[in-house]
């Protein structure tokens, strides 16, 4: 990794633009579990196989990235690694919720969902 100089441009601009695909996708993540319920939907099977493809093919890729090149960095400014610790546990978190889901997803099949399963979803 290389000192950033006074006169590199900041990289936030490039992370407000993840940020709010990243927003995006959670609020799409919110709707579908808001339908949950109600398995007659049309399509539920395939809105959760969609939120696997975001959660597994950007968020969490997203989260790996900040976890290896972004928290190091901000570490190594801030001058301590207790700055970045409550992110880097969230990922931790948001990657252990994911792999519950997954499980249920796949126990869950084409659906209907039992009540216990709809619980843990």
């Amino acid at each position: 990794m290389t000192d950033m100089k006074a006169t590199d441009p900041l990289p936030t601009p490039d992370l407000r633009v993840h940020h709010a695909e990243l927003r995006a996708g959670a609020s799409r993540l919110a709707s579908v579990a808001a339908g949950l319920n109600d398995w007659s939907t049309p399509g539920t099977p395939d809105q959760l196989t969609e939120i696997r493809g975001f959660v597994s093919g950007r968020l969490l890729r997203y989260a790996a990235a900040e976890d290896a090149v972004l928290y190091p960095m901000m570490d190594k400014v801030m001058g301590a690694r207790s700055v970045t610790l409550t992110m880097t546990a969230d990922h931790d978190a948001v990657r252990e919720r994911f792999g519950g889901l997954m499980s249920v997803v796949t126990s869950i099949g084409v659906g209907p969902p039992t009540p216990s399963e709809l619980e843990a979803l």
